[in-house]
């Protein structure tokens, strides 16, 4: 909840305002305090705040002294027992933007970061807003799309820009699909209506020259830290996001400060937690349109002072780093690589990365197997390329921390079943499918095995599909996607990874620390971990490229039973690989050692002078070429665009052709389809 205590102090004498606040004050000391914090708090400091205080109590007026006292951007105007007046109110501000904010709602850090700059391309909307959340005592217990204040008949605490407002009413909105606002139930004078009320306003895409546009830095900041700001895709469950995660949490406690922007528009369902170890995280697909993304990295940088920036899996972010290059020559840039796809893109991330080696002063990969590629498939330099493996939290993942029992209770399996435990996305590069012909083999032997799919994904309701057409519902149970890994490990004798394709997966470092056997496809960099130490590696039968086809190489299939039934008939055996695995992970594979050569690393590249160099006389270079930078991005967000057309026409096609199967509306679609086709082609 925001506002539990002030986290940021800036000068006083910040008087460049871009927004005003003006806040109606009656009688609030129970929830001023968190209110006002959560003002203060804001990441976004180019604001002044008009406090009205129509209270006639003295306690009220010493209250609010206490409280602004000796902050330049704050004024109090004293109208005591006067009524409100919404538009009185809006007269008191000095900028174009404004924002009613009563002391019963709390705003999140971002909240006016967000609104800023959702309606600074876009100067013919009158206002913005964000999603709401309702509290009481405390605790979170609604959530609300849209909030709409009863007298008004507008968004609660909306960011109004004045001039078309006045002018023309709310002829359209901007929504931020972000829970910003939160408010107490008893203050709460609103309705929540239909989303389609007001608009989301997002431009097209299109050729952009990208502004640089100076911006002053934050004041808060401190000398000695090292800021670093992660561009990343999306802020979801897997193991690239576990690597961010793990790294902020981690340098966080080494007086780093961590940032946090994001460039696809998703569901970014691992948001909260990013959130807990920095409250400066940003999606930026929500507030802006793709074309202006450079033009606010470009102010992110320069307002919090960013001295490294840390790429990961961002098409849109490595597309832009030319004309980062360009402008930023003390940036340092470093991106991290989890592996190559040669069925998507000829190489997936590796290939771009290596399309940026050298704008990259370093690139780091999880894998040894990734390295080779980069190195042999793609010509990067040796020395510009580093393993640093993801890590594993082993003082978590500790089966002595975790009682047995909890899948064969929740799924109902017999104590005494064997489990082998398939954890993972449910997607063609997991090769799903192949569980089940590895289980009919296994079963063969061992009739009480019992298999658990562990996890969500594109394909698990046709994997649902198939196991119950095989009839094997009591030897392959799908459990879902899981909030307790650990306990799903801990009932495990085996965990099976069978990918087409692989960096080094995140549940063979948690299996191993669990101690659990690992059997695996060898792929990617999975070998350098597992092995017949701590289980097994299966030589891929299947081509890279062939992904999703189901019709697995018998041979491949066989290994797989083999090394299976092997460790669950011999218990000694399958103990010893276990211990072999829980000491593997300590000795070199933990978090904790991830963490240490991340930050010898970021040190050695801040503090190298000759490196230094070659970044100003890089960004000399490409000063020289303004517009290639630029034209770079563009090439990416046409990509996008056709992608994103391409998508539209085949779902279209989908829907034409099945309607056409039907003998009474055949004609009339028929008819239509050739109507937008022919407007389509214009």
């Amino acid at each position: 909840m925001p506002g539990e205590k002030r986290t940021r102090f800036y000068r006083s004498d910040i008087n460049k305002a871009l927004v005003t606040i003006v806040t109606p004050y009656y009688r609030s000391e129970a929830s001023f305090g968190k209110f006002f914090n959560s003002v203060m708090n804001q990441t976004f400091p180019w604001f002044e705040w008009k406090i009205i205080n129509y209270s006639k109590e003295q306690a009220d007026s010493e209250l609010l002294e206490k409280h602004t006292k000796g902050e330049g951007r704050i004024e109090i105007i004293n109208l005591p027992g006067r009524k409100f007046d919404r538009h009185a109110c809006m007269t008191y501000s000095n900028t174009g933007l404004v924002v009613l904010l009563t002391t019963g709602r709390l705003i999140a850090p971002q909240y006016l970061e967000y609104l800023y700059w959702a309606l600074y391309y876009n100067v013919e909307i009158a206002l913005a807003y964000t999603d709401s959340v309702q509290i009481k005592d405390n605790e979170q217990i609604t959530n609300h799309k849209v909030l709409i204040e009863r007298e008004s008949g507008l968004p609660n605490a909306a960011m109004i820009r004045r001039e078309v407002y006045e002018k023309a009413g709310v002829n359209k909105a901007i929504h931020v699909p972000l829970e910003m606002v939160w408010h107490q139930e008893d203050g709460v004078v609103a309705r929540v209506v239909d989303t389609k009320k007001f608009i989301d306003k997002y431009e097209d895409y299109s050729f952009y020259r990208t502004k640089y546009v100076e911006w002053k830095e934050l004041s808060d900041q401190k000398e000695s830290e090292r800021r670093v700001l992660w561009l990343v895709p999306q802020m979801v469950m897997g193991g690239a996001d576990k690597f961010n995660l793990d790294a902020i949490a981690g340098l966080n406690k080494l007086d780093y400060k961590n940032y946090v922007l994001t460039t696809m528009h998703t569901d970014h369902v691992w948001r909260k937690r990013f959130e807990q170890c920095t409250d400066e995280v940003y999606c930026m697909a929500e507030f802006l349109n793709p074309v202006h993304f450079m033009e606010y990295v470009s102010y992110f940088i320069q307002s919090r002072q960013i001295d490294i920036l840390v790429l990961t899996n961002s098409y849109a972010g490595y597309y832009m780093l030319p004309w980062i290059r360009a402008h930023f020559p003390k940036l340092v840039i470093v991106d991290y690589l989890h592996l190559e796809e040669w069925y998507w893109r000829n190489g997936g991330y590796a290939r771009t990365s290596a399309a940026m080696h050298g704008v990259t002063e370093k690139t780091y990969v999880c894998n040894s197997s990734t390295r080779k590629v980069l190195i042999d498939e793609f010509g990067c330099d040796p020395k510009a390329v580093d393993c640093m493996y993801i890590g594993v939290d082993h003082q978590y993942f500790d089966q002595k921390k975790e009682n047995a029992g909890y899948l064969h209770a929740r799924l109902n399996i017999a104590s005494e079943r064997p489990i082998v435990l398939f954890p993972c996305r449910i997607s063609e590069q997991k090769r799903p499918f192949m569980v089940i012909d590895i289980a009919l083999g296994v079963i063969r032997t061992i009739p009480d095995a019992a298999f658990v799919v562990v996890g969500d994904g594109p394909q698990l309701s046709e994997l649902q599909q198939a196991i119950r057409k095989k009839r094997l519902q009591k030897h392959i149970y799908c459990n879902g996607a899981s909030d307790n890994m650990r306990a799903c490990y801990r009932d495990a004798d085996i965990v099976l990874i069978c990918s087409i394709n692989e960096g080094l997966a995140l549940t063979a470092y948690e299996a191993c620390s669990m101690g659990v056997p690992v059997i695996s496809s060898d792929v990617g960099g999975q070998r350098d971990l597992i092995g017949d130490d701590v289980g097994a590696l299966i030589p891929m039968r299947q081509a890279a490229t062939d992904i999703d086809n189901r019709n697995f190489p018998r041979e491949e299939v066989d290994e797989y039973v083999d090394k299976i039934v092997h460790i669950l008939g011999d218990t000694d055996y399958a103990e010893k690989l276990g211990n072999a695995a829980r000491k593997k992970i300590e000795s070199g594979f933990s978090i904790e050692f991830m963490v240490k050569q991340l930050d010898k690393e970021l040190q050695m590249l801040c503090n190298d002078k000759t490196r230094e160099q070659k970044r100003r006389q890089l960004s000399d270079a490409f000063r020289m070429m303004p517009h290639m930078a630029t034209d770079y991005y563009t090439m990416y967000l046409e990509w996008e665009k056709g992608l994103r057309n391409h998508g539209m026409m085949a779902l279209m096609y989908i829907l034409y052709d099945t309607l056409l199967k039907v003998p009474v509306i055949k004609i009339p679609v028929r008819v239509a389809g050739k109507l937008i086709y022919r407007k389509m082609a214009k």
